[in-house]
């Protein structure tokens, strides 16, 4: 019935130096801040704990109140339609079923062919394309300029954050990576690229 999220906070991040007992008031939100990560250090913080700069704060809400919250603080912008994902894991094949049930139009880009066959009777509803997603022509062929978001997910670190490097070069609104090496992924948050997904992590 709900959700966890983490943003991170920016220099000029509208909940950057706001006290955590004026958050719910502020936004008019019954989401909770749960958890800070600030440095090496996690935080579960009081009513007088304050959000500063460089801090990873994790909310819990329903879908709704996250949405609702992410509106109000100018996280999200104009609506998603477009979603292109690249790969075929796990993270894949549980994500496709669920954008496509929410309205989202889907393309998956995979290299290898007997996935893409499997992918094509899994998901009818879906554009399933068999190609090198690590080519920027393929990308640019299939359209990556304009998508509303870019997931990310092959298997292989350094593939992922070359492809959501040249999508952060694109019209792309939002890009989301699957990184396996915690190290990496520290490297892609402080390069700007997109949100990181480490599902060992998780």
């Amino acid at each position: 019935q709900v959700e966890m999220v983490e943003i991170h906070i920016g220099k000029n991040h509208p909940l950057c130096d706001l006290p955590i007992i004026d958050f719910k008031s502020k936004c008019n939100t019954n989401a909770l801040i749960c958890m800070v990560e600030r440095g090496d250090e996690v935080i579960i913080p009081g009513g007088d704990f304050v959000i500063r700069e460089g801090d990873s704060i994790f909310i819990t809400a329903s879908r709704k109140d996250i949405t609702d919250l992410f509106v109000r603080i100018g996280l999200i912008g104009k609506q998603i339609k477009d979603v292109m994902i690249i790969g075929s894991d796990r993270i894949s094949r549980y994500l496709a079923p669920a954008l496509l049930g929410d309205g989202f139009r889907v393309k998956m880009i995979e290299q290898n062919a007997a996935a893409c066959e499997e992918l094509a009777e899994l998901f009818p509803k879906a554009t399933v394309i068999c190609g090198n997603a690590s080519d920027p022509d393929v990308l640019d062929d299939e359209g990556i300029d304009g998508t509303g978001a870019c997931v990310v997910t092959t298997p292989n670190d350094q593939t992922n954050l070359l492809i959501s490097m040249f999508a952060s070069t694109r019209k792309v609104d939002k890009i989301i990576t699957k990184i396996t090496s915690p190290t990496l992924a520290k490297l892609s948050d402080s390069a700007g690229i997109g949100s990181n997904v480490t599902p060992h992590l998780l």
